[in-house]
């Protein structure tokens, strides 16, 4: 019975298996004389706890944990055309907006707090 129970690493060796060029490019397409290769980020992350401790009205006690995930997302495309090749990002632009209005909110902030600062002299 027990020969039949997964290893307790058995899902990360799983997700490390499914690590491939094949996952970060993926399948060419051909249009005409053009081949497109999609281009992707993969992030990966693991994490593991364990902990015991006890009470003097109680049994000692513990317990442990894990887990993993991972993420792919689009970055790009590679084009193979007989005058060369070329890669071409594919821009985030909800990103990118996120990202400026999480800045300039950093900065007002900041800006503001130095300026209490200098009242409380």
């Amino acid at each position: 019975m027990l020969d039949r129970l997964p290893s307790a690493s058995q899902p990360i060796e799983e997700m490390i298996d499914r690590l491939s060029a094949q996952t970060v490019f993926g399948e060419p397409t051909s249009a005409g004389d053009a081949t497109v290769i999609p281009v992707a980020e993969v992030s990966m992350g693991f994490g593991y706890g364990s902990g015991s401790g006890s009470r003097t009205d109680q049994k000692v006690g513990g317990g442990s944990g894990g887990g993993g995930g991972g993420r792919a997302r689009p970055v790009g495309y590679i084009e193979v055309r007989p005058e060369g090749v070329v890669y071409r990002p594919i821009i985030d632009t909800p990103r990118l907006v996120v990202s400026f209005f999480t800045l300039i909110a950093w900065n007002v902030f900041w800006i503001f707090r130095a300026m209490g600062r200098g009242e409380d002299k």
